[in-house]
């Protein structure tokens, strides 16, 4: 692995040079649009990566507070195979229904896993109050 510049310093940079120096060139709408949607793309996968590690240790800990037995993992490999496997079994759990207690776990885990995923694509989302009914 490189060291720098890092794997989002270089998205973020193509993100730049087709949404600022390219784009203005392009007469086609068409184009012009894809290249704006690629940028966009660039600057979002930029910012996944950045916070990837924090916030798949954090959805696994949560994960593995409704399902301790699901193995810890430190290795992104691992990480990421536990929290697909932790996911499968929330999905099932939540379609055979859920007692009281479960579904304030259960729902407290959802809302936090939305808000992290929709500020790495949206940083300046905030969340006023609670998500939900």
């Amino acid at each position: 692995m490189q060291d720098e510049p890092t794997r989002e310093t270089i998205l973020l940079a193509v993100a730049r040079f087709l949404g600022q120096e390219v784009r203005p060139l392009v007469t086609d709408p068409k184009v012009s649009f894809r290249l704006l949607i690629a940028a966009h793309l660039c600057a979002s996968v930029a910012q996944e990566c950045d916070g990837e590690d924090a916030q798949n240790r954090e959805e696994l800990a949560r994960l593995r507070g409704i399902f301790p037995d699901l193995p810890e993992a430190t290795a992104m490999p691992a990480m990421k195979r536990a929290i697909a496997e932790g996911n499968r079994r929330l999905a099932a759990k939540i379609r055979e229904g859920l007692s009281p207690d479960e579904e304030a776990l259960v729902t407290k885990h959802v809302q936090n896993t939305l808000i992290e995923k929709l500020a790495v694509n949206s940083p300046r989302f905030v969340v006023g109050g609670e998500i939900g009914p």
